[in-house]
């Protein structure tokens, strides 16, 4: 026999059972101790996952502390027991986000009532206070009067109740805002108001959510 020929048959040989010492070798996961283990010395200890305890079958994360929120000492009693209520069916609700976000809204609604916006009102509102909206709206068009409002600054925005009944909850926030508001006649001349004094205002508006909703927005049901 050749001795290039013995030669090829050692190599395939050894090749052979280098392949069979590796392949019988656990690499990867080793389900016998749940670690992941790599060339027998680097072991990645694995935590334990508990299920997560829930009251449906959706699996959530656990309900982050109250204390991680501190609420201004200057709010009821009733108004922090109801952010408690609130924080037991929606893990993510701050009353901080709320109160940005109810200061967006007000701005929001103001604007487009004066523009006469009614596709942003109608996101915003419930269809009884945008009907309600929408026929002031209607009722200045038709008679050609224009209102010019102006929002200078919100002075003041303070939740007084929040009430939680079963998953739907209400928050209501009273508003102290200093506005420029004149009502002209469809000659323009002024029958309410005046272009530059400034008004303090202060208006009460309710909101609304069901917290089981995967829609994150409030509802302003009322003003």
């Amino acid at each position: 026999m050749p001795a290039d020929i013995i030669i090829l048959a050692a190599i395939a040989i050894f090749v052979v059972l280098r392949l069979r010492s590796v392949l019988g070798q656990k690499i990867g996961h080793d389900q016998s101790n749940g670690a992941v283990k790599k060339d027998n010395e680097r072991v990645i200890q694995l935590k334990p996952v508990s299920p997560a305890k829930t009251d449906d079958a959706t699996a959530e994360s656990p309900l982050p502390p109250l204390q991680e929120e501190v609420l201004p000492e200057g709010y009821a009693d009733e108004v922090k027991d109801g952010v408690k209520a609130i924080r037991k069916i929606d893990r993510q609700f701050t009353m901080k986000s709320f109160m940005e976000g109810a200061r967006m809204a007000f701005d929001m609604v103001l604007e487009a009532f004066n523009k006469h916006d009614d596709e942003t009102l109608k996101n915003l509102l419930s269809k009884d206070i945008h009907k309600a909206f929408a026929d002031e709206i209607k009722r200045r068009e038709d008679s050609g009067e224009t209102v010019e409002s102006t929002l200078v600054a919100i002075t003041a925005a303070e939740p007084v109740a929040v009430e939680v009944d079963k998953n739907k909850a209400r928050i209501t926030v009273n508003f102290i805002s200093e506005q420029i508001q004149v009502t002209r006649d469809k000659n323009g001349d002024v029958v309410e108001g005046s272009a530059t004094d400034i008004d303090d205002i202060e208006d009460e508006w309710v909101f609304e959510r069901d917290l089981r909703s995967s829609n994150p927005n409030w509802t302003i049901v009322a003003t």
